[in-house]
């Protein structure tokens, strides 16, 4: 290597953040590394000086597998987020004389978004001043989120423990020769790659899931800076891999929303829907942009970079015919029931609602609507992660036509397994004729 390494750890502390270390520490020594430092409590102790050289504390084998198998962050951690270099440069330069002053060409820093966030940003400022450090983002983790990420420690386990389960209870769904619907809620962060590891379950000796539901935005950092950045054509690589995984793992594909672009430089917020062969069979854009400032609370502004939809969605199955919409539509009464009046029996929701609006209107919203309209509502949501720059409530969600709330996540990363029986709408109905009764001239 030539010159010195410094490592770092960032954000929430996991059960192998020090792994990573370790394997960071053994790497950097074994290709000729002169001295690997540690910086303690990340960039925010580094902007102190305060950085330690880890050969004095892993003298030898047994302290590098101690550490391995040591809980938190060994090195201590922060929530320092770094602003714009454009906004304040001299933070940089601060932290650009430190590392010039400790001889660095490598620089790693371990965690979630936020940090890798703080790496893409260094690197960016390092390039535009020619410097030639490197900067390496390492993953903790599953971290099934991050961003044009190709590695993500733990992330088979899970997969593996997600295909595993589903296959259980699979073959306990079918046991039974009534028309009830299993719904597996499995909550991730943004990707949703811990929900698409239950098609794993489809094997020889398994037919599989029939449907899988991902968030909002689950392709991209929810910030409308990023819209634009992230965004593709409809058919572009997203939307082949999309199509894709639906025709090879025989699944129906909710695949939350992403964002969209058109020829007139547009930018949508966009939900497809594929089936068991891969072929698109329903496109929602975002109706209702989320525009807001709450006092003391969520301020956000989708229109700043994105375009509204004109249409509302509802497609067949084999099933019967749902309803789709994207987070802040729901809470539009008028487009549920449009939906509902062209036949949806069940509604299906990819959002991200937030700290503020998520405890106070989430599950009433679902229950409201379900009950109005005598349908299925489902709500799928990113699990919180704190370490990035939007919050999400979580609490993904599973409601019945009589208002019943079936199963609701909590915010961290989970599981939970709901059956329904569609038969349940037209008995709801034919109980309490509410759409019959209703006065379309009032």
């Amino acid at each position: 290597m030539g010159k010195n390494a410094i490592v770092g750890q960032s954000g929430g502390p996991t059960s192998v953040i020090n792994a990573s270390l370790a394997g960071v520490f053994e790497s950097c020594k074994n290709r000729g590394a002169d001295v690997v430092y540690g910086m303690c409590n990340g960039v925010a102790g580094l902007l102190e000086e305060r950085v330690v050289d880890l050969s004095t504390l892993l003298t030898d084998d047994l302290d590098i597998e101690l550490l391995k198998r040591t809980p938190s962050s060994f090195l201590g951690s922060c929530r320092y987020k770094l602003p714009d270099w454009r906004d304040d440069e001299a933070v940089y330069k601060k932290l650009f004389a430190i590392l010039e002053k400790l001889n660095i060409g490598y620089f790693f820093y371990i965690g979630g978004n936020d940090s890798m966030d703080t790496i893409g940003k260094l690197a960016e400022y390092g390039e535009r001043i020619q410097s030639d450090i490197r900067f390496m983002g390492v993953p903790k983790t599953i971290d099934n989120d991050l961003m044009v990420t190709d590695h993500t420690p733990g992330y088979g386990s899970a997969a593996k423990y997600i295909g595993v389960v589903m296959k259980e209870i699979i073959r306990d769904a079918t046991v039974y020769g009534t028309k009830y619907v299993t719904i597996v809620e499995i909550m991730g962060r943004n990707a949703g790659w811990l929900t698409a590891a239950a098609a794993l379950a489809k094997a020889e000796d398994c037919e599989g899931v029939d449907m899988i539901c991902l968030p909002e935005m689950f392709s991209c950092p929810y910030e409308t800076p990023n819209f634009p950045v992230y965004a593709e054509p409809g058919g572009g690589p997203s939307w082949q891999t999309l199509s894709g995984l639906a025709e090879r793992y025989q699944v129906y594909l909710s695949a939350g929303s992403v964002p969209e672009s058109d020829e007139n430089g547009n930018v949508y917020n966009t939900a497809y829907v594929f089936d068991r062969e891969g072929r698109q069979i329903a496109k929602h854009r975002k109706v209702h942009l989320f525009d807001i400032d709450v006092k003391g609370g969520q301020r956000f502004k989708e229109s700043d970079t994105l375009t509204a939809g004109d249409k509302s969605t509802v497609f067949e199955t084999e099933f019967g015919p749902m309803g789709l919409c994207i987070c802040y539509d729901f809470r539009f009464p008028e487009l549920a029931r449009r939906m509902v009046l062209d036949g949806a029996q069940v509604i299906l929701v990819p959002a991200a609602f937030n700290m503020t609006t998520g405890p106070a209107h989430w599950e009433i919203l679902f229950r409201s609507r379900a009950v109005d309209n005598q349908v299925f509502t489902f709500g799928t949501a990113p699990a919180r992660d704190m370490d990035a720059s939007y919050h999400s409530w979580g609490h993904s969600i599973a409601v019945s036509p009589w208002g019943t709330v079936l199963n609701q996540m909590e915010a961290e990363e989970g599981m939970q397994i709901t059956s329904i029986d569609l038969d349940e709408v037209e008995q709801v109905r034919e109980q309490l004729p509410l759409l019959k009764h209703r006065m379309a001239d009032l």
